[in-house]
């Protein structure tokens, strides 16, 4: 699994290095990965290591609002209705961090 946002929005390797893809790139297996890194968690388990990792991102100059959305891009089309609405309120949490 990638280690941060940053290697989705410029699709990044595993390694980090720079591919010849210009979208970003969330692969089933990445998904499987997160989702397993945080199955058993609570909601705000979650949350707080979320909002951690981007506020050391945005912090550090490792992710910046458009890497956020880029990331949030991606991984908007695999969530239902109820799924993107956290997702945009969660934005709003890191974007405002």
């Amino acid at each position: 699994m990638r280690k941060d946002f940053k290697s989705y929005c410029e699709g990044g390797g595993e390694d980090g290095r720079k591919q010849d893809r210009q979208k970003p790139q969330m692969d089933e297996n990445d998904m499987l990965e997160f989702a397993k890194k945080y199955e058993g968690k609570t909601q705000g388990e979650i949350m707080s290591d979320i909002l951690a990792l981007a506020g050391k991102g945005r912090r550090d100059g490792s992710l910046n609002l458009e890497q956020i959305d880029a990331f949030a891009s991606v991984l908007a089309p695999s969530l239902n209705p109820e799924q993107r609405a956290r997702l945009q309120e969660v934005l709003k949490l890191i974007k405002n961090g």
